[in-house]
């Protein structure tokens, strides 16, 4: 199930890239917060005024963040925000300010199998992964919430763990099911993509955005009552079984 999930996953990104290159590009379209995707067992939340050197997007809010779609590529996830003059912007997931960041929250509402998550980021401006990421292009940051603890994941460890693509101005997939991740055995509830910034590293403001463009449903955790349940109802089976040998009238 996890690999059918993750193939119509990459088969939509295909297709995806595809309608993106052959079509004009789509207007914004501006989704709320949060919007959740036709047939997703997720939602996504808009955030902005994220604070881009930490590593657990402190400062993040929802207040004047919504979801929009296809900002620079059609099928795109992005970020429209609100600035200091109350103005909104249509924009992607990168610094709007030399200290905030949009991003995004992608919500499982229940947890699921980290090896069941995969997701792609476009936009990237990589001719290869050897070079890392261009001076003027804003870097991702990547944490992960699971429900023994937050992972937080740096560019360079985002860029050594994904697959890099060429299509949409440079993909990054990124599939937990990897060990390189560290995932393996937790279970995910939130996954939060914003914009990068250290002491070394800095941005124009707003800087070039990098934008989502697909994520996998997860495949949800049985509860512990479910386990009691299923122990139960195995118990009652093999009683029933042992009962029928006995008196073949079970």
């Amino acid at each position: 199930m996890n690999k059918l999930g993750k193939l119509h996953l990459y088969t939509a990104m295909a297709f995806l890239a595809l309608g993106s290159s052959a079509h004009v590009q789509a207007g914004v379209v501006e989704e709320g917060n949060p919007y959740t995707p036709a047939g997703a067992n997720y939602a996504i939340y808009a955030i902005q005024n994220v604070d881009p050197t930490s590593t657990n997007a402190s400062g993040a809010t929802q207040t004047g963040a919504n979801v929009n779609l296809n900002f620079e590529h059609n099928g795109s996830t992005g970020v429209t925000y609100t600035g200091s003059n109350g103005k909104t912007t249509d924009f992607g997931i990168g610094l709007y300010s030399p200290t905030q960041s949009t991003g995004l929250d992608i919500n499982y509402g229940t947890p699921v199998t980290a090896v069941s998550v995969a997701l792609s980021i476009i936009d990237i401006d990589l001719n290869n992964t050897n070079t890392g990421f261009a001076a003027n292009k804003v870097a991702p940051a990547l944490l992960v919430e699971t429900t023994i603890g937050n992972y937080y994941f740096s560019p360079t460890q985002i860029l050594s763990n994904s697959t890099f693509t060429t299509p949409l101005d440079g993909t990054l997939s990124i599939d937990f099911s990897h060990a390189a991740w560290g995932l393996t055995g937790t279970n995910i509830t939130d996954v939060v993509l914003y914009g990068y910034q250290d002491s070394s590293n800095t941005y124009n403001s707003p800087s070039d955005p990098y934008e989502l463009f697909a994520v996998s449903n997860g495949v949800n955790t049985p509860e512990p009552s479910t386990y009691a349940i299923l122990a139960g109802c195995l118990s009652v089976v093999y009683f029933c079984r042992r009962f029928k040998a006995k008196t073949s009238t079970c």
